[in-house]
């Protein structure tokens, strides 16, 4: 293998790969990056058991230019902290046998490696049997974000994951730790797939949004019994399933509503995060019991307390009071675009419903008040 690419090239295609590298693995093979130079570019792929990432670096690209190709497997970590200090100039990468030697003008590296011939297959799926779909890649990063709800306990395997629902061509991604829940809906007009259910590691889920590019390119999501592959533009993602029924969230919204209000929503989340500077235990107390303000209460002791009233657009019911978790709260303000937010309530230990009021939003989240004695 002999080759010339751009350090910048490299060390982007490196900090997506070294996502799935697990520097632990009792496997040594799976702690390296597997490189492959061929006639379209060079290929960057590292895995573990639960995760492949694959890059491809183009050779259309004037940044890069292949002399020879082949491949090896190296140190993931050990080659991105080289790649990571050498200045952006193009990089000489060449590999006889074992060794991989790193030229730039400041020096020369030679890294041992491994018989690229070990690194498992990455089993990617994508044939005829699997069932695919196609979305703007905006839109699924956003929505991975939206349902944010994923609980960080083993305690139930299955909450760790985000449901994905494809159904009458609708994506509905839901996730909930029990105490809370997020969901929301992404239109996909030209699916031609079959309806089904999946269940994606919630913590795979994250690094698939934060790769995501934030534009209107299509990503390609290809189903196929306990795996996914996401593909986009260069990058490739193959990720493992949950096993397992995700708990049906229809019974969790409430059917009765004893009181509900319309509030700006930079309003409520200003003064929310102003509260939760005294909330003692991150606990805050929520009071409606005017049309035209809600008072929310917080406060730390020996440190002090502090009481805000938020205007209200609209209100209609009940007077109510329930305390709630600050972060929790706090997490689904930040998630909210429109100008509006609507409330619902069903009692004092009931799940609150907030949604945006935009009337195209397809987001719905749910947050369990708690019982206190801290007031």
């Amino acid at each position: 293998m002999y080759l010339y690419v751009s350090q910048e090239l490299l060390l982007a295609a490196l900090t997506y790969v070294s996502k799935a590298v697990n520097s632990n693995s009792p496997q040594p093979i799976l702690s390296c990056v597997l490189i492959v130079a061929h006639s379209n570019g060079v290929t960057l792929r590292a895995m573990n058991s639960n995760m492949s990432i694959q890059y491809d670096i183009a050779a259309q690209s004037s940044s890069i230019s292949v002399n020879r190709e082949g491949s090896i497997a190296v140190p993931a970590r050990i080659f991105h902290e080289i790649i990571h200090k050498l200045p952006t100039e193009k990089v000489t990468i060449e590999s006889q046998e074992r060794i991989m030697m790193i030229r730039s003008s400041f020096g020369i590296y030679r890294l041992c490696g491994m018989n690229p011939n070990e690194f498992p297959d990455s089993a990617l799926v994508g044939d005829e049997d699997s069932s695919c779909l196609s979305l703007p890649s905006l839109v699924l990063k956003k929505g991975i974000r939206q349902a944010f709800a994923v609980s960080p306990s083993e305690t139930r395997p299955i909450l760790t994951g985000i449901s994905f629902e494809l159904r009458n061509q609708t994506l509905q991604l839901t996730a909930t730790d029990g105490i809370r829940l997020a969901t929301t809906e992404i239109n996909v007009p030209s699916c031609r797939c079959k309806d089904s259910r999946f269940i994606l590691p919630g913590k795979h889920a994250l690094e698939l949004a934060k790769m995501l590019p934030d534009d209107q390119t299509h990503t390609e999501i290809w189903i196929q019994s306990n795996q996914i592959l996401f593909k986009s533009n260069q990058l490739q993602i193959v990720s493992c399933l949950l096993d397992g029924n995700y708990p049906p969230i229809r019974h969790l919204i409430p059917n009765t509503i004893t009181s509900d209000i319309t509030v700006r929503t930079s309003r409520l989340l200003q003064a929310v995060e102003r509260v939760a500077i005294l909330a003692g235990n991150h606990i805050l107390k929520l009071c409606i019991s005017s049309d035209q303000a809600m008072q929310i209460h917080s406060n730390t002791a020996e440190v002090g307390d502090v009481q805000e009233e938020v205007l209200l657009e609209e209100r209609t019911g009940d007077a109510i009071t329930l305390f709630l978790n600050t972060k929790y709260l706090l997490d689904v303000m930040r998630f909210i675009q429109c100008e509006t937010v609507h409330i619902q309530f069903s009692g004092q230990l009931s799940p609150i419903v907030i949604q945006p009021s935009d009337i195209q939003s397809k987001s719905l989240y749910l947050v369990t008040p708690i019982r206190s004695h801290h007031y």
